[in-house]
């Protein structure tokens, strides 16, 4: 009987871990999409014409005149978390190249739903692929996501100022040089606002026109607006700091956030990646975290996998 009662007892227990304990979380890789927008495709005998004109997108705008100064005040984390002093710079942003930014960026809503005839629709799709990609936006089938490398390589001129009004400020207030300016340009980034961009946003100069921008701004939109999400404020950082050298970086998204990596040998009990046999620190530019930490939930979402890494500079 006894033997009976400890075979019963042995069984009901392993039941219970069974059913209450919970089961290790599948390794998924994200598409690293942001909120997996699709391109809205229909087979069709009258198909629509939406593609027409693709290649040649035009959101005019009239031709604008003068600057606006922006000035911006922070507190600083060294590289390793040492507190340096307040940090503080002054630029100019032209209105013309602002506008000239934005236009360039995004594609129209009306382009991401189209009807084919059967039989079109690779060559529709390879279409859009050559079209998107010439305004910053990737497409894979009916997918389609922000080309971050072309955001930066179109930024990193019209903000070539910023860095270095950026490093100047650097160099009076510490005299230092090398890691901590990474360090102060990164603060710089993580003070700026948190706020999402709209998407798809209106063309003010013809309302009837939506852009879709994938929810990211670029570089000089965010320095003029003072804020930005996490893949905006992740762009800016990445163009300013490739505006300083030759600064291997990589792009992190997954779980509805996005960071960037920044090559180097990590210190003890930091947070990086290793990507094509480089390791690369972790930067998160929405929280004052010093380089090398991300969050908690962050870092787990990158030990499941569940980020993609882009290689961006």
């Amino acid at each position: 009987m006894k033997i009976l009662i400890s075979i019963l007892a042995i069984w009901f227990v392993a039941l219970f871990l069974k059913v209450f304990t919970p089961s290790e979380p599948s390794k998924v890789v994200s598409a690293g999409l942001k909120r997996a927008p699709r391109i809205e495709i229909r087979e069709s005998s009258n198909p629509t014409e939406a593609i027409q004109n693709l290649e040649e997108f035009n959101f005019t705008a009239p031709e604008q005149t003068g600057s606006v100064t922006r000035v911006y005040q922070w507190n600083t984390v060294g590289i390793r978390g040492h507190r340096l002093q307040t940090g503080k710079v002054r630029f100019d942003i032209s209105k013309n190249e602002l506008i000239r930014q934005i236009a360039s960026f995004g594609v129209s809503e009306e382009s991401l739903s189209f009807s084919y005839r059967k039989g079109n629709l690779a060559r529709i799709l390879e279409r859009k692929r050559r079209a998107f990609a010439k305004r910053g936006i990737l497409t894979n089938g009916s997918q389609y996501r922000p080309d971050y490398r072309w955001m930066i390589r179109q930024s990193r001129k019209p903000i070539q100022h910023v860095s270095q009004m950026l490093k100047q400020s650097f160099e009076k207030k510490s005299g230092k040089s090398g890691s901590d300016l990474i360090a102060y340009i990164t603060n710089f980034v993580q003070n700026l606002d948190y706020r999402i961009p709209q998407s798809p946003r209106e063309w003010p100069w013809k309302p009837q026109l939506q852009i879709v921008n994938c929810g990211v701004n670029m570089p000089l939109e965010t320095l003029y607006n003072g804020w930005g999400d996490c893949d905006s404020k992740s762009v800016l950082l990445a163009t300013l700091l490739g505006n300083l050298g030759n600064i291997n970086t990589v792009f992190l998204e997954g779980n509805r956030h996005a960071f960037i990596g920044i090559a180097g040998m990590p210190g003890r009990n930091e947070h990086f990646v290793t990507h094509r046999n480089i390791k690369y620190r972790l930067i998160e530019t929405t929280t004052p975290y010093p380089i090398g930490k991300i969050s908690k939930k962050s870092w787990t979402g990158i030990q499941k996998e569940q980020f993609q890494v882009y290689q961006v500079q």
